[in-house]
């Protein structure tokens, strides 16, 4: 059942280094999908429950927080959250190498003779130089992007030019292209090869700016991953693509976030979703699936003190059986005999427990407070008393017990005369007595399916 403010959920930068060392975390490893609580003193007294599902459950005080990460995954190639957050995506360029050798193709050095204007000249040139630095320095952060997914860590070196810069030199390019047309300078041209090279060059600067907008999907996608590779490294949202910096030394763990539990009496259970997304999808391989989701349950430490479970109990209490007997004194007459009793050596009993502090409350053999009630109808009775859980699972308890038995009403046993047994008259009552019982915990149990 989902319920909002059952728990509270802040998504906020990790500190690295000697704050991120501080800081009890929640780790899942991507690739074995296994859950682990990490950190020091006094990590280890956040409680840890598994089910059979390894879907953890933890138990912390309200004033705690754990960092949620996920670690042997390439934190450049996928994106995750935690709870119902929802990703948009990141344009997608397919095919970017394709791209840059499509306008590799276009963009050739001028040729030299011929009235090409110097000015369109120049802007194709800038834009030349843009594109072959740029070509050059994506192939390595694609390298260095598929080279993580197989190393610890990878030194990211980002690409220098600035988006800034390609979109002057778009700008200045369209300018001069609308300009050598207005101007008509292909027919202006005073002789056939600068008409050839004046004509070469306004197509050349018609196929780069007919496909402006690629080429700028194709900057942002490097900055995108600029700016991925920078907060992988510091932790800090603080950083800018269109100066990408570095370079940075990423490691393999995504962080999703900070995550508190708010009610006590609740179970708040935290699903994360990781999916890779990356502008780059198309030109890189990763070992993982596309998709990866699990979940974490986190509720407060008082839980723990808390129990329920199912046992045997026995007691020293019996209900005595009544039937009209011939009288000793005068066998002519009966009078009511008791010719037995039931006794109740195993009662089946639904038992809750409390443990007495938190500190025993993760302890192997712990001391409980039990206050229970018999599941039998013909049996019924009450129980309070002290006992021990055992490893996890196991309870012993003593203490003492009410049970309603079958005593004689208005009759005495041995003297009053009773023509049969429904003559004799009863009701019930209660007795007290000592107890002791055996059983285990249900609270305590993993799930019995798998989901």
């Amino acid at each position: 059942m989902k319920s909002k403010g059952i728990a509270i959920l802040t998504i906020a930068a990790c500190a690295m280094a000697a704050d991120a060392a501080a800081q009890c975390a929640l780790e899942f490893n991507a690739r074995t999908a296994v859950w682990t609580r990490t950190g020091p003193a006094p990590c280890p007294s956040i409680a840890v429950d598994v089910d059979i599902n390894g879907v953890p459950t933890l138990y912390l005080d309200k004033s705690q927080t754990l960092d949620v990460v996920v670690t042997d995954i390439n934190p450049l190639m996928y994106v995750g959250s935690i709870g119902e957050v929802t990703l948009e995506d990141i344009p997608q360029v397919k095919d970017l190498a394709a791209l840059f050798l499509q306008f590799g193709g276009l963009i050739t050095q001028l040729r030299a003779e011929g009235d090409v204007a110097p000015t369109l000249k120049s802007a194709l040139m800038a834009v030349q130089r843009l594109m072959t630095t740029f070509g050059r320095e994506e192939a390595l952060l694609i390298s260095q992007v598929q080279q993580l997914e197989f190393s610890p860590s990878v030194s990211i070196e980002p690409p220098t030019a600035r988006l800034a810069a390609w979109t002057s030199a778009l700008q200045t390019l369209r300018v001069q292209y609308d300009q050598a047309r207005s101007d008509n300078l292909v027919a202006r041209a005073r002789n056939a090869a600068g008409r050839d090279a004046t004509k070469e060059a306004m197509e050349k600067a018609q196929a780069i700016l007919d496909k402006e907008r690629d080429i700028l999907m194709a900057v942002a996608a490097a900055k995108i991953f600029a700016t991925r590779a920078c907060m992988a490294a510091s932790g800090s949202s603080a950083c800018n693509g269109d100066d990408p910096g570095g370079p940075y030394t990423v490691r393999r763990v995504l962080r999703l976030g900070q995550v508190q539990r708010d009610r006590w009496s609740k179970i708040a259970t935290f699903p994360i979703a990781i999916k890779r997304q990356s502008p780059y999808d198309a030109s890189l391989v990763s070992s993982l699936p596309d998709a990866i989701a699990s979940k974490f349950r986190l509720t407060s430490r008082q839980a723990t003190l808390l129990g329920i479970g199912v046992g045997v109990a026995t007691t020293n209490v019996v209900s005595p059986k009544w039937t009209a007997a011939a009288d000793p004194a005068n066998p002519a007459q009966k009078v009511v005999t008791r010719t037995g009793e039931d006794d109740r050596i195993a009662i089946k009993s639904l038992i809750a427990s409390y443990a007495f502090t938190g500190r025993t409350a993760s302890k192997p053999v712990r001391p409980l407070l039990e206050f229970g009630t018999s599941l039998e109808t013909k049996a019924p009775g009450a129980f309070v008393g002290v006992g021990f859980a055992i490893a996890k699972y196991l309870r012993l308890g003593i203490g003492v017990t009410g049970q309603r038995i079958n005593a004689l009403n208005g009759q005495t046993e041995g003297i009053t005369v009773v023509a049969d047994d429904a003559a004799i008259k009863t009701k019930n009552r209660w007795k007290a007595g000592f107890y002791w019982s055996f059983g285990i915990s249900l609270s305590d149990l993993p799930l019995f399916s798998r989901e």
